[in-house]
């Protein structure tokens, strides 16, 4: 069975509790005693718990939150961070692979091995907020691609050819349609999401560079979490976007 693909491809994004960050960017924020208990604690350190989501392709994730004394810090998914990708032909994350299995599109959200820089940190009282662009994620990769420019006037890292899936070797294989011949041009399903087909969750290219950045605030997870008295965890709710919602708790443990 073959699957044409055009622009109205399904977008997902999971995405943890969406509220607003009180924070601005850049800004240093104190991580020593507040107002709510815990006037002789600090958030700063490490902070390991795991997170399940119904998008995860492996469920449920380790996280591993570190902050420093002014807020800043990272969030890494899993255990080891990933090694850098070398080849521009196939997509990453690995993880990112299963998810473009998915019938007409990909689960973007939080992978495996992907070290996360934390935005807009505050601390209120005992809450702390953060967020972290799931994007960055593909920004290595992207970075590998070669511009090329469309009749738009727009850049990607394909050619604006149509294309599909083909399942009928019982599994997804990802394919361009050549103008010119009408020939079938098999390509990596991630590839062919990240520069031909996404609108918002995708490479963004100039002339002479490519790279991924969130270019909607929207897509941006956010963390709103709270520290209990003893000061020794970080607790809060996650929610998926686009109406798909979970109670699944998300508890870090002070290490």
């Amino acid at each position: 069975m073959m699957e044409r693909l055009g622009k109205g491809w399904r977008r997902w994004l999971g995405v943890l509790a969406v509220l607003p960050a009180l924070g601005c960017a850049g800004e240093a924020v104190d991580l020593g005693g507040n107002d709510a208990g815990t006037d002789n604690l600090t958030l700063e350190g490490e902070w390991v718990g795991t997170l399940s989501s119904g998008v995860f392709v492996s469920s449920p994730k380790t996280l591993r939150l570190t902050l420093d004394p002014n807020g800043a810090g990272s969030l890494l998914v899993g255990d080891t961070a990933l090694a850098p990708p070398t080849d521009p032909s196939v997509g990453y994350p690995p993880e990112a692979q299963a998810d473009a299995a998915e019938a007409s599109g990909m689960l973007i959200h939080l992978y495996d091995g992907i070290t996360y820089p934390l935005k807009n940190v505050s601390v209120s009282g005992s809450t702390l907020r953060f967020e972290v662009d799931p994007m960055l994620a593909f920004d290595p990769w992207c970075q590998l691609q070669t511009p090329v420019a469309w009749s738009t006037g727009e850049y990607r890292c394909l050619e604006s050819w149509g294309g599909g899936v083909d399942r009928s070797s019982g599994v997804k294989q990802c394919y361009m349609i050549d103008p010119d011949s009408g020939a079938h041009v098999d390509v990596d399903c991630v590839v062919l999401f990240m520069c031909n087909i996404s609108i918002g969750t995708r490479c963004y290219c100039t002339e002479s560079s490519c790279g991924a950045e969130n270019h909607d605030p929207t897509h941006l997870v956010r963390f709103e979490l709270q520290l209990n008295e003893a000061g020794t965890t970080l607790s809060g709710d996650h929610a998926y976007w686009e109406d798909h919602s979970s109670s699944q708790a998300v508890v870090l443990a002070r290490q």
